[in-house]
């Protein structure tokens, strides 16, 4: 009689059930992890349909949430709903009715839909171009006060860090965008918005009413976000001056206002907007002189640079680039070269002594001295 042997399992086989094992351990790894909730909290200001599928309508009706992040409903004591979602509000108010005696545990369903997401004021501060109170999620008052419904669904992109930091005009070049603190109730955390420039995901937290957000200084600027993007000031304007001699007049001066630049322009863009490129061999000896104030203390600081060397891009004796950054209400001036200058000199000498001039003034100045 032949011995019963159990099949020994081959290569393919263990191969197979290896791959197996590592798969049902990521899929348990995954359904352990936990999930971050994408829904919008509730914030002062919103408006929420209420229905109790209970029968009772006392208490079914539109309503919004208060200054103190409460829902007032009749015969109920308020119910502090800010921060909550949706969902987790539609559960706030059950426990409410049935703890104060209005419906029963089994009978106790509630349905929440937001029906207008309002505006709401944050404080932003750090580095960005203009810290202060920003409102997010703007929208049109009418619509704010209006008695239509907004459709099911419907969501309030605005109401987001990266809206609120935008709207606090952007990050300066020396922002660290890795460690970016949002401070809600005397509650501090850290969120990472760096991908807004990287390309890589980020979870961009939605923001209530009375938030601060506080955008840290980086120990160097950082070129990879010195250009336009989601979180970046949408331009910057620019004082251009160009002049072979002082105007009579602005309105001869030929720019009566600032010049906008997409933000991470440089001084080559100003002074080729500005017409200080170019032109006759004899003028290449052109300067460039570029002022930019320091926004706490207001005085301005001045640095001038030969054109050639702001088009080379080479670095000045102080380290700094001589093609920089241009920042909003930075003034450009460009100079002639010393022989432009002789020229011009020249010529106001010669028209002084100009013979008709001369008699202009025998024959004439006399009778204004009358």
């Amino acid at each position: 009689m032949e011995e019963l042997r159990r099949p020994q399992p081959t290569a393919t086989g263990v191969r197979r059930i290896g791959w197996l094992a590592r798969a049902a351990a990521g899929l348990a790894l995954l359904v352990a992890l936990p999930v971050e909730s994408s829904a919008l909290p509730l914030s002062r200001g919103d408006r929420v349909r209420l229905d109790v599928l209970d029968g009772d309508e006392q208490f079914t009706g539109t309503y919004q949430i208060d200054l103190n992040g409460s829902l007032p409903i009749p015969h109920l004591r308020p119910i502090q709903l800010e921060g909550l979602e949706p969902h987790e509000a539609e559960a706030a108010i059950e426990r409410a009715l049935v703890d104060q005696g209005f419906v029963q545990p089994a009978y106790a369903d509630v349905g929440l839909e937001v029906q207008l997401w309002a505006p709401v004021d944050v404080f932003v501060k750090g580095q960005v171009f203009d810290p202060g109170r920003v409102t997010i999620n703007a929208i049109d008052p009418e619509q704010q006060f209006s008695d239509v419904p907004q459709r099911s669904g419907d969501s309030a992109p605005g109401r987001f860090l990266t809206t609120a930091i935008r709207n606090a005009g952007g990050v300066r070049p020396d922002a660290d965008l890795t460690a970016v603190e949002l401070i809600r109730s005397g509650r501090r955390s850290l969120h990472d918005v760096s991908g807004v420039f990287s390309g890589e995901p980020f979870r961009d937290v939605p923001l209530l009413a009375g938030d601060q957000v506080i955008v840290p200084v980086s120990a160097n600027p950082n070129p990879d976000i010195m250009r336009t993007s989601q979180i970046s000031p949408p331009g910057v304007k620019v004082y251009l001056s160009n002049l072979t001699e002082p105007t009579q007049s602005n309105a001869l001066s030929g720019s009566k206002e600032a010049t906008g630049f997409s933000y991470g322009s440089r001084l080559v863009q100003a002074i080729t907007s500005a017409a200080c490129v170019g032109g006759s061999n004899v003028n290449k000896d052109r300067f460039v002189v570029h002022g930019r104030a320091n926004r706490a203390t207001g005085e301005v600081y001045w640095m001038r640079r030969p054109i050639e060397d702001v088009l080379k891009g080479t670095t000045a004796a102080n380290g700094e680039t001589n093609n920089p950054l241009l920042m909003n209400n930075d003034v450009v001036a460009c100079y002639d070269s010393r022989f432009i200058s002789l020229r011009e000199v020249g010529r106001a000498v010669s028209l002084i002594l100009s013979p008709v001039n001369l008699m202009r003034g025998s024959f004439f100045w006399p009778r204004f001295q009358q």
